[in-house]
């Protein structure tokens, strides 16, 4: 999800389905804004700013997540900080005590 792209009050999903038989894996991601008319789904509120539902077939595993766009945008946005935070700790750790 690009964050420039999504506003705040954009709904977001993620949706992933696995087979079992061939071991597939897809993953759709998306947005679109809501309008007066629409309602967000109920179990999206200030507290609880995503909301997953998973559900199993004899064949294939689904998991469909909802969430607002701005909270989608930073949690990907805080993984990829934390990630680069450790390889320039990381990094430094190495040149400092010259490993």
């Amino acid at each position: 999800l690009n964050s420039a792209n999504v506003s705040e009050n954009a709904l977001c999903f993620i949706r992933s389905w696995r087979a079992r038989a061939k071991h597939a894996w897809i993953v759709q991601r998306g947005c679109y804004e809501l309008t007066t008319q629409d309602t967000p789904p109920v179990s999206l509120s200030a507290a609880r700013t995503m909301s997953c539902k998973r559900q199993r077939l004899p064949d294939a595993e689904y998991k469909l997540c909802f969430c607002q766009g701005d909270q989608c945008n930073r949690s990907y946005e805080l993984r990829y900080e934390r990630v680069q935070l450790f390889v320039l700790l990381m990094l430094y750790l190495f040149l400092k005590f010259d490993v």
